[in-house]
């Protein structure tokens, strides 16, 4: 009789388990293949040729595995460095005016533009053959090699950021195959939710090859800013620099996005946008606020929730959402954007 108990004993265990581990694989599953459901349509679409310049805003971009691109022009594909300072990078952080160098490049040369109409032309065969490799320094110190595209171009850029006594500036042209310390595997303490598992290989993006905001989330900030008493100002979408501008509903609906599905391109949401100062820059005057809006402000009410995330995140609020892609191709303003959604924001 003693037997005939353990064996069911036995039995109501293993059914238990096997119950267990049918709902750990059923939820699993939901989880990474719910249903695609309409979040909104693409509004607009961003090329930066220079990371930190002016960007190109498009009606087309094909999503590759190191960015956006449209004919020639790929995203953050140049680099700004000074060699006085062992090639560290340089941006609107530091250089606010950086946003207001217009890029272009057609026929393998790129034209380097300021605001009083001076350019410089690069040709970039002559750039590759001539192979004058540099390595630029990154975020966190993590190198990228690039080839230098010369004198005229970099004094340029240093006269324009009134850098000529102080840096030797250098523009970086980053060519696919050359050394890089950047590329990034997801974290699992990136969210609260499990994080899909991926690899990624930016150009000269700060962390993945794509970032997306929404409309919505913009204007809610502009309706907060209004609201202040003394650092009243408005800002667009360009102060966030997104490759993809989403016009939807909810404000920061994005914080819940798992995958995201334009036309004939699949995202994988990555992390959420950690923002720093260079969001207080405006893009069409190259200055940044004197009061350091909307950055303040943000720091209110968009930190991480406390716990992992806010002891990983810190102090930086999130703002957008940063991706790659999974299924590449073209993607086009006015497609509608379709989203898998986890169970709760981050």
């Amino acid at each position: 009789m003693q037997d005939n108990r353990i064996v069911v004993a036995s039995a109501a265990v293993g059914v238990l388990a096997g119950c267990y581990i049918y709902k750990r694989y059923r939820d699993n599953q939901n989880y990474w293949n719910s249903e695609f459901v309409p979040a909104g349509v693409v509004k607009n679409l961003y090329v930066y040729p220079i990371k930190s310049g002016k960007g190109l805003d498009l009606d087309w971009i094909d999503c590759t595995n190191n960015g956006a691109e449209h004919g020639e022009n790929k995203d953050r594909n140049f680099l700004v460095v000074d060699e006085k300072s062992n090639h560290l990078f340089l941006t609107a952080r530091q250089y606010p005016k950086l946003v207001l160098i217009e890029s272009n490049v057609e026929n393998n040369t790129l034209t380097v533009k300021i605001p009083d109409g001076k350019s410089i032309a690069v040709d970039l065969t002559q750039v590759v053959k001539k192979n004058d490799i540099r390595r630029g320094i990154l975020h966190r110190k993590l190198t990228q090699d690039g080839l230098d595209c010369g004198d005229e171009v970099g004094q340029l850029i240093s006269e324009f950021i009134g850098t000529t006594e102080t840096r030797n500036i250098r523009l970086l042209y980053y060519v696919k195959g050359l050394p890089t310390e950047r590329d990034l595997d997801t974290n699992p303490a990136f969210w609260l939710n499990p994080v899909p598992e991926f690899h990624d290989t930016p150009n000269y993006q700060d962390l993945t090859s794509f970032m997306l905001c929404t409309e919505a989330s913009v204007e809610e900030l502009n309706e907060k800013l209004s609201d202040l008493d003394d650092d009243k100002c408005t800002v667009s979408v360009r102060n966030f620099r997104p490759n993809i501008n989403v016009s939807g509903k909810i404000p920061f609906d994005e914080d819940r996005w798992l995958h995201v599905r334009i036309g004939e391109v699949e995202f994988s949401c990555f992390k959420p946008c950690t923002r720093c100062v260079l969001t207080t820059v405006d893009p069409d005057e190259g200055k940044a606020n004197n009061n350091m809006q909307p950055l303040k402000l943000l720091r209110t009410y968009r930190l991480a929730p406390e716990g992992k995330l806010r002891e990983l995140y810190k102090e930086s609020p999130i703002f957008g959402v940063n991706m790659m892609a999974i299924k590449q191709g073209r993607i086009k303003v006015g497609d509608q954007v379709l989203v898998r959604y986890k169970p709760s924001p981050y």
